[in-house]
Parts: C-alpha cells; structure tokens; sequence
C-alpha cells in the first residue's frame, strides 16, 4: 500500500497564488484536514467542501482536524509547503482513501470552503483502515518536510 503525493485542485491555484489569494503561511486564515471514503471519485476539478462532503468518512472515532504550522521553504529554488502531520488521534477506528486539506475552520466547515489538495492514501485499490491504532499522515520529509513543492522550470 503506497501514498501519493500531495496533488493539487485546479481551483487551489487560484486560491494560493492570485492576486487577493492567501499565502499558504498565513495564519490569519483557518485551513483543515478531512478525511473522504473511496465512493468519491476525486478529480483536479472539484474545487469546494460542498463537493466532498457527501464522501466524508462518517466513522466515530473521526473529526475534521486543524491544518496547524502551516510554512513555506526555500531551499536551492524550490519552495516546499507543509504543516504539522495530519493525526487524527492514537487509538482510532477509521477507514478513508483520501486525506484532503482546505481553508476552513475544522469546527465549522462550510460549503464553500475552497480545496487545496488531497493524498490517496492507498494508490493500489480500496481504503486505509485502522483499528484502535494511530492514524497520522505525515508529510514528506526529505530534502525538508513538505506536502507539494514548486520549482521553476
């Protein structure tokens, strides 16, 4: 079972990157972690929590979670993004095939909040699912810690 890379939605580079968009490393604006089930047929195109939330994973053990220390490196021209991982807790049940991250208040989620990015977390087929374990996705971690980066060609 592999991980892939971060990939981003079409609309987050809209949301990043344009002129009236929020730097990735702005605290001032709230961004999240959810986790989606395998009956959601991701796309680069979806661009709103409205467009995923009929997929998210339901189980109990589960909650949206802050996406929290959000940075951005620089280091030989290449801009690395990424946070603190992505733990939702060290005792949980939870089955999910996508780890998504938006701007948005984890504790109140809305519509319209727009996607950044989404890991599969099993590139093979099916879901990941944890038992009474830890269930962390964590970014990766050479040659920095990063979900995505950008390098000018």
């Amino acid at each position: 079972m592999a991980i892939s890379s971060a990939i981003l939605f079409d609309s987050a580079l809209d949301v990043l990157f344009t002129a009236g968009g929020t730097w990735w490393d702005d605290a001032t604006r709230a961004s999240a972690f959810v986790l989606v089930k395998d009956s959601l047929s991701i796309s680069g195109t979806l661009s709103t929590y409205g467009d995923i939330a009929g997929h998210e994973v339901t189980d109990p053990d589960y909650a949206p979670i802050p996406c929290a220390n959000r940075t951005v490196t620089r280091q030989s021209g290449v801009l690395y993004f990424s946070s603190d991982a992505a733990d939702f807790g060290s005792t949980v049940t939870i089955t999910a095939k996508y780890l998504v991250c938006l701007y948005g208040d984890s504790a109140n989620l809305s519509g319209t909040d727009p996607l950044l990015w989404y890991v599969d977390l099993n590139t093979g087929s099916g879901s990941v699912q944890v038992q009474s374990a830890l269930f962390r996705v964590t970014p990766a971690q050479t040659p920095v810690a990063h979900w995505f980066y950008l390098q000018q060609g």
